[in-house]
Parts: structure tokens; sequence; C-alpha cells
């Protein structure tokens, strides 16, 4: 999965199961555009992009 197109920052992402439990907290910058989701089961899961600590993107997604 790819975050962070045309943004320059570093950020941490954290994605969640549908009930809230965090799942991953990982780093993406620049030169790291990819997370794995090979861990994760088929299902609905939400993530959140924290840069300098502060919110500025969230979403969902779908793993088939």
């Amino acid at each position: 999965m790819s975050f962070l197109r045309n943004f320059e920052i570093n950020a941490n992402i954290l994605i969640y199961s549908l009930d809230q439990t965090l799942l991953l907290n990982a780093e993406v910058n620049v030169s790291n555009t990819n997370i794995s989701c090979s861990k994760l089961l088929p299902g609905l899961y939400f993530y959140k992009l924290f840069s300098k600590n502060k919110h500025f993107k969230s979403g969902k997604f779908i793993k088939i």
C-alpha cells in the first residue's frame, strides 16, 4: 500500500481494525512511501497519518 503521494514530509501511519485495535504503527517518508500489509487478514481497516504529532489525513481501506 502506498501513502504520501505528492507529499514531501515524514509521517507516521497508524492502522486500526474495525474494533479500533492498533495493528500497525509505521514511519513513511519521501524515500519510503510503501508499507507491507501482508500480515493483515482480508477485511476493512482504518488509517491515520500524523506528521509532527499532528493528524493530517485519515481514511479506510479494504484488504482483499
